[in-house]
């Protein structure tokens, strides 16, 4: 996101910036925003207003999820497995992009936030 944003503000032929993100698109674009203030300062950011399209709450949560369902419709996984995964992923996302899974939470992040912001989601967003 932030090549793009660069992009469009070195180009000289952009004044304002919208971002619309969905699902994990949606929670790039609020850590985008916290990285942006911290980076720039609340009152030089990036980016000028956002439509959050089904951020999820937090990453972890969602996977755990996510499996529940699939057991609810016959596919059995055990909990083991779904920790051990995780856990690969987890380290896996660390070595190669250098974060951490269980720091894509949102809800920690949404406070930190101040530019305007649709959040929206359908019923039954499964």
């Amino acid at each position: 996101l932030r090549v793009v944003v660069d992009h469009l503000r070195g180009s000289g032929s952009v004044s304002k910036i919208g971002v619309w993100g969905r699902s994990m698109g949606a929670v790039t674009a609020l850590l985008y925003q916290v990285e942006d203030i911290t980076r720039l300062g609340p009152k030089n950011i990036s980016v000028n207003a956002m439509v959050l399209d089904s951020p999820f709450a937090d990453f972890c949560q969602l996977a755990e999820e996510l499996v529940a369902k699939g057991r609810d419709r016959g596919v059995t996984i055990p909990s083991m497995v779904t920790r051990m995964a995780l856990t690969m992923l987890a380290n896996s996302v660390q070595s190669i992009a250098g974060f951490d899974i269980a720091d894509l939470n949102t809800l920690h992040q949404v406070p930190k936030c101040i530019l305007p912001a649709i959040f929206i989601c359908a019923k039954r967003d499964d």
